[in-house]
């Protein structure tokens, strides 16, 4: 290997001899296979001496992220007749002597990390300083087991930075060195905080609103792992046992899915919010109030006519069934009366086939990316499919022996 990296039979020997010849081999190798070129291959050669003895490295030895700092400052000060290393102090030199340094360590298991699954920011970080920070920074064993999280689900490396990186930040920003309570205000704020950072080189505008969503998805996540969010509590739904009995028998009777329970009880809970308002029993119920609720959430709301027909044809469902239960008056669900919605008033303007035809077609390309955004693409242009329906897809959905 030496004699291709080198001509003088003196710096051959000097590699050749030099300790940890096996592991220097077995690093170089590595990036040969990377496709580095020669002049690669023979600085990075030339780093893995100079680390042995900078470092004084021994066959026992291991080295902490601490003494690679002070040996890489050292190596950057240092003078010789290179035309490189001439300068008082090298930036460069320091950055590569701690990138090769700790690379190479941890590859032979001499690198000694101060908590277990360390390795994941090494893996994340370059910079020796970074690493440092990241390293020394309060709440390492926490802040690790949020990032083994995100990483056993399938997060990708830059993903798992930039989680890292905020985690810092609410560290800094809530005055988070030790666990304890948090509420979702005091991260509100702290997340403003951030967003209006003057000391942000990149951002162009001087409030960041994708920084703030960022630091509150990132702390209130964290803090849940760590059971340390304070949720507001939450308010007692007005007749919550009869809506109750409504879910079990729109699940048990209907068939209905989780999905339309769902999306049927935020509505029936606005709803009963503003019946709770006006009576204190279903009783009292008359289409006259059901009107004045349907009324305001047009003029005051600006709800669309789509959205308030639906919003009264769920209504009517439940007031249907309160009657079956001798709840409310009789015939109260036939009074609800919604707006006149039109046929086909409601369906956006779509492309013409010549401009989905382009569009596919730009997007027929060999990157990961596009053939992933082909198919769905296809999925939506040719089966017609609900974007809904496209992210719910599973493989298991597809009948691979029909095709």
């Amino acid at each position: 290997m030496f004699n291709h990296l080198f001509k003088r039979p003196y710096y051959i020997n000097r590699h050749a001899k030099a300790p940890f010849l096996k592991e220097r081999l077995a690093y170089i190798q590595l990036h040969k296979e990377r496709g580095c070129v020669i002049q690669t291959l023979r600085d990075t050669a030339q780093y893995l001496l100079r680390i042995i003895e900078f470092l004084q490295l021994k066959s026992n030895s291991t080295v902490t992220i601490e003494e690679i700092e002070l040996a890489a400052d050292k190596w950057a000060r240092h003078k010789s007749k290179h035309p490189q290393k001439r300068r008082s102090f090298s930036p460069k030199a320091k950055e590569l002597f701690a990138y090769h340094a700790i690379k190479w360590l941890k590859l032979i298991d001499r690198l000694a990390l101060p908590e277990e699954h360390s390795s994941l920011l090494i893996k994340l970080f370059e910079r020796c300083g970074a690493i440092k920070r990241h390293l020394t920074a309060p709440l390492l064993k926490e802040r690790l087991q949020y990032l083994q999280y995100w990483a056993e689900n399938g997060a990708p490396e830059n993903s798992l930075k930039h989680i890292d990186q905020y985690l810092l930040l609410i560290i800094e920003y809530l005055n988070f060195s030790e666990i304890r309570a948090v509420n979702e205000n005091e991260i509100k704020v702290a997340a403003d905080r951030w967003a209006t950072a003057e000391a942000v080189n990149k951002r162009k505008n001087k409030y960041s609103k994708f920084a703030k969503n960022r630091f509150i998805r990132v702390a209130s996540g964290w803090f849940e792992m760590l059971g340390c969010l304070e949720k507001p509590s939450k308010k007692p739904i007005p007749f919550e046992e009869n809506l109750s009995q409504y879910f079990s028998y729109m699940r048990d009777e209907q068939g209905l899915s989780e999905n339309t329970i769902e999306g049927r009880y935020f509505q029936l809970k606005d709803f009963l919010i503003h019946i709770n308002d006006k009576k204190k029993s279903f009783a009292d119920i008359t289409p006259l109030i059901v009107d004045e609720i349907l009324t305001k959430k047009y003029d005051s709301g600006r709800y669309s006519r789509r959205t308030i027909q639906a919003y009264a044809t769920v209504i009517r469902s439940f007031l249907r069934y309160a009657e079956a239960r001798k709840w409310c008056q009789p015939n109260l669900a036939d009074s609800i009366k919604a707006p006149r919605v039109y046929r086909y008033e409601s369906l956006p303007y779509s492309p013409s086939w010549n401009d989905v035809k382009k569009l596919l077609k730009n997007t027929k390309t060999n990157n990961l990316t596009d053939i992933r955004d082909y198919a769905i693409l296809m999925l939506l242009s040719i089966y017609g499919m609900r974007c809904s329906e496209v992210v719910n897809l599973c493989l298991e959905d597809l009948d691979w022996k029909k095709e």
